[in-house]
């Protein structure tokens, strides 16, 4: 009985380090997406002289469209298999991954 319960403390322990550790991940990729859209916000207001009202509708469309991206894609992942052209969708995206990695690593040297 006794090992149970010290089993069941120590996947306690864990479960909170995992979850601490990805609420540190998490913050950290909302920190950097944040400074990412302060220096756009910055740039296009300073640098490039839009209208900031301009500049909160692009980023609102933006948001939009992506929402909506996210959820066709994963739309895509979870019911795609079942199409018989998953397998084309899926070697062109790899065709295409392959290319841009091409043109970019030739394009550093």
């Amino acid at each position: 009985m006794s090992n149970a319960l010290v089993s069941n403390k120590s996947m306690t322990g864990a479960l909170y380090k995992q979850r601490f550790g990805y609420g540190l991940g998490d913050f950290a990729c909302n920190l950097i997406w944040q400074v990412i859209s302060l220096y756009l916000l910055y740039f296009y207001t300073d640098i490039m002289k839009l209208d900031a009202k301009a500049i909160a509708a692009m980023f609102i469309v933006c948001r939009v469209i992506d929402g909506i991206t996210d959820l066709l894609v994963g739309f895509a992942i979870r019911y795609g298999h079942r199409n018989p052209s998953h397998r084309k969708c899926v070697r062109l995206c790899k065709d295409l991954s392959m290319d841009f990695q091409d043109s970019a690593v030739d394009y550093l040297h």
